[in-house]
């Protein structure tokens, strides 16, 4: 499990890294912490990081980028990640849950509150699928959700994923819809063509435009009902997320 610490106080910092070490043995979790004391180094290593489980601090004095942007850019490329607020008051918890925190805790409580916290959390994480491939002599199990795109190039398959190199390797278009069957999570947006709709980032001029910059064709006929596919997909991930 991948957990990331972000407070620009380094004391507090340590005290979470401690803390979660002694959960990792009590409960016999793996646990790999990340602290930063820096938002923006955080959302520069997100881009090729994923995190299951973030602790923000809200407010990071003399900083433009406050916990809460910080935690409203993560959501825009993760919104499965679950975020926890750090805080020394409650006067900022409205504009911390408008950006679908799980919860969050004072810091002069983090000694008996972590546990509980992360307990709830836990329960909630997604349940991780698999794409199982072969490389070679090696099988590879990708995760469904670091898919980006498939797309078929002569006899072999490309596959496009969010922090690691591209796949390629023989495997029909087809043999890959029956692996990934029934993800409502892609979408067919052209003849050997697959997107993953949490990656998209707009649709527009017959082109799919992708999270890492990858375009891809759009088919002519039923364009509009992908698109609207897409549209009502993102909506009932949005009301899943507020209720």
């Amino acid at each position: 499990m991948n957990i990331a610490c972000v407070d620009d106080n380094k004391e507090v910092l340590a005290q979470l890294e401690s803390l979660l070490g002694l959960y990792s043995e009590k409960k016999h979790t793996v646990i790999d912490c990340t602290c930063y004391d820096n938002t923006e180094i955080f959302l520069d290593d997100i881009k090729q990081k994923q995190y299951n489980i973030v602790f923000m601090d809200i407010y990071f004095e003399g900083r433009e980028t406050t916990g809460i942007e910080a935690a409203r850019r993560l959501r825009q490329k993760d919104p499965q990640c679950i975020i926890v607020f750090l805080t020394s008051s409650s006067d900022h918890m409205p504009e911390a849950f408008a950006v679908h925190a799980f919860s969050y805790i004072t810091k002069d409580t983090l000694g008996s509150q972590l546990e509980n916290v992360l307990d709830d959390a836990i329960k909630v994480l997604p349940v991780t699928k698999n794409l199982t491939v072969r490389q070679g002599a090696q099988e590879i199990a990708v995760p469904h959700h670091k898919i980006i795109c498939a797309y078929t190039d002569g006899h072999y398959l490309n596959i496009r994923l969010l922090d690691n190199e591209p796949l390629r390797m023989r495997m029909t278009f087809h043999e890959l819809l029956e692996k990934l069957d029934p993800e409502e999570r892609f979408l067919r947006i052209n003849k050997g063509v697959l997107v993953n709709m949490d990656h998209i980032q707009t649709i527009e001029e017959g082109d799919c435009g992708m999270i890492d910059g990858t375009w891809l064709p759009v088919r002519h006929r039923g364009r509009n009902a992908l698109i609207a596919s897409w549209r009502s997909y993102q909506f009932n991930k949005l009301r899943e997320e507020q209720s």
